[in-house]
Formats: structure tokens, C-alpha cells, sequence
């Protein structure tokens, strides 16, 4: 729980054009909103599977959460590794996730409602200071090194098993308009990328989902697709790690071994260069994945959705990817 915000005196000054001398001074009291981001983050091993629990908002609308997200968080079952369920403290409402997400959890009344999201990655997502690196960057804090950020990390045993836990406030990043990271200079603005694109006609840009840099949606009718770019540390899974996730988790297919993904996987040349390239169709949806390893992280170029639209678009998709140029 925070301490109390300090509350403002406004004064309306007597001296005003056409006011009476006698006029006595108006005093109101105002709370004072926080603009500051809070940030409650869980990282939970489980299995093949790396959990993410994830809560920012303003730190007013934060500060009486703290204690439920802890009871959350102490409610967690894994008798299903894959299929965890939990106790819902009062008032949260639970959905479905969509993509990379497991789950959506909605906390407080619609007019300023909060979302609790959980996501669960493989063991290529194991690197606790890349994670919270990134968290600390969507609330305009910088990086830290391992052994400076190790003070800022709860190593809490819970019922479902140890977990990293986080609390963290902050000035809220530069695509919410709340200025650079304490401590650097200024950063580029929201759309500011390593990389230049061309977008294909008809393609709209909209908001980011978990991990992407840059998010698209693709419309046929009512029918849809979504790409995104996804930049993940040097420690992201092996070729076959991320071909059977998107198999098991976007097109609903059994994993391949080796020797039928030398089979399936393509090239896509882009400039000089060429990357591996993989079209999956499955019951669910139809998912087409690029790999592009940088020097320090690989970038995920992905469209999954409709089969139909995926199969319209493809030859966009492949353009997009061969549009885009790194800097340096």
C-alpha cells in the first residue's frame, strides 16, 4: 500500500479585472494524480514452459493492488503444467488470450480498467534480466546490468513453485507520451525501429501484442490475419523450438523432429542474405514465420490467421520481409 498523496491548494487571486475588494479568496483542495507507472511482474519456471505475469498502470490505480496480485500469485496451480488455474481475488474477470497470450485478466470498473496478462514461453525465454530489462524499458527505466538489477529482485517460493518477483515505478515509456527513461538521454519516438519497412497496401498498423515491436492487421471481408515482428534475446530457442510452438500453439498441429522440418523449412532471400522461412496450415490457422538473427537478438517476422487470408497475402508477406533494411 502507497502513502497517501499530498493534496494541492489552488488560489484564486482577488486582484481580478471587475472583482469586488470584499470578494473573499476561494480555496480548493485537489488530489494530486500520479502520472507515474507501477509495474508488478512474475516470472514462474514451469516445465518446458516460462510464465509471465504481467500488471502496469498508474501508480494511484496501483497502489491498493499489490496485496491481491500476491494472493494471485500464492493461488497458482500447476497440477495441469499446461493449464494452470488460480483463485480470482474479487471483482476480476478472466478471458481467453489471444496469440502469444494464455489468458487476459480485467481488474476495476470499464472507465479505467486494468489487465493482468499471462503468457508462457518456452525455455528460450528462461533469461531473467533480458524479461525484466524489457519491462523496465514499456515503464521508461533503463537497463540494468545482472548484478545491479539482482537488488530489485524478489526470489519469492510459491505453492506452484519458486518464482522472480517485481515491483517496479516508473515514468511510463515514450509511447505513452510520458517523456525518456530517468537517467538517459532522450530516446527516438514511438516509432522509431532499427530497421526501415514498406508496408503493403491495406495493411493497418495497430498496437503492439506481447514481445512485437511492430504489429499489422490484415482484413478480408471477416475474415482476418495479423503480422508481427518480434526481437528476442541470443537465447531464443532453436529453429525447431519455435517451428513446434507455433505448430502446437497458432496452428494446432503435433510437433516435427529434424529430419521433417529439413523437409518443410524454405529460404526466403532478402538482399544478399537468406532466411529460414516456414508456411504451416493447420486446423486452427495458417502461420508463416521468417527467422532473421541479428547480432545480438533474432527478429521473428510472423502473419498467422485465416487460411484464406494468409494465402492472398503471402506474396506481401514476402515482400514486407525483403523490404526491411537494419541500420548499421
Amino acid at each position: 500500500m502507497l502513502p497517501r498523496r499530498s493534496w494541492l491548494c489552488v488560489l484564486v487571486p482577488l486582484c481580478l479585472a471587475g472583482c469586488r475588494e470584499d470578494e473573499p479568496i476561494v480555496k480548493q483542495t485537489v488530489p494530486r494524480v500520479s502520472v507515474m507507472q507501477r509495474f508488478f511482474g512474475a516470472i514462474l519456471p514451469k516445465g518446458e514452459k516460462i510464465w509471465f505475469f504481467k500488471l502496469v498502470g498508474t501508480e494511484d490505480d496501483m497502489a491498493e493492488l499489490q496485496e491481491p496480485f500476491d494472493e494471485f500469485l500464492k493461488s497458482i496451480d500447476f497440477t495441469d503444467p499446461l493449464k494452470p488455474k488460480w483463485k480470482l481475488p474479487k471483482g476480476w474477470i478472466e478471458e481467453e488470450g489471444k496469440e502469444m497470450r494464455y489468458k487476459t485478466i480485467h481488474i476495476g470498473p470499464k472507465e479505467k480498467k486494468l489487465d493482468l496478462s499471462v503468457t508462457a514461453l518456452g525455455l528460450e525465454a528462461e533469461d531473467v534480466t533480458e524479461n525484466v530489462n524489457r519491462w523496465r524499458a514499456q515503464i521508461g527505466l533503463v537497463a540494468f546490468h545482472k548484478r545491479d538489477l539482482e537488488p530489485f529482485l524478489r526470489k519469492v517460493d510459491l505453492p506452484a513453485g519458486p518464482a522472480i518477483v517485481v515491483d517496479m515505478i516508473g515514468p511510463g515509456a515514450v509511447a505513452q507520451g510520458k517523456g525518456p527513461p530517468m537517467g538517459a538521454p532522450p530516446r527516438p519516438g514511438p516509432d522509431a525501429l532499427p530497421f526501415k519497412y514498406e508496408a503493403p497496401k491495406g495493411w493497418e498498423k495497430i498496437a503492439n501484442i506481447t514481445l512485437s515491436v511492430l504489429t499489422f492487421q490484415v482484413k478480408e471481408g471477416d475474415k482476418k490475419a495479423r503480422v508481427t515482428v518480434s526481437e528476442l534475446g541470443k537465447k531464443s530457442g532453436s529453429l525447431l523450438d519455435n517451428v513446434n510452438r507455433w505448430r502446437r500453439d497458432y496452428a494446432g498441429l503435433p510437433e516435427i523432429n529434424e529430419t521433417q522440418l529439413a523437409k518443410d523449412v524454405q529460404e526466403l532471400a532478402v538482399g544478399l542474405e537468406s532466411f529460414k522461412y516456414v508456411d504451416i496450415d493447420g486446423p486452427k490457422q495458417r502461420i508463416l514465420g521468417v527467422v532473421w538473427p541479428r547480432p545480438d537478438s533474432t527478429y521473428f517476422f510472423k502473419m498467422a490467421g485465416h487460411t484464406d487470408v494468409v494465402e492472398k497475402h503471402k506474396k506481401n508477406f514476402e515482400t514486407f520481409v525483403k523490404s526491411v533494411q537494419f541500420g548499421g
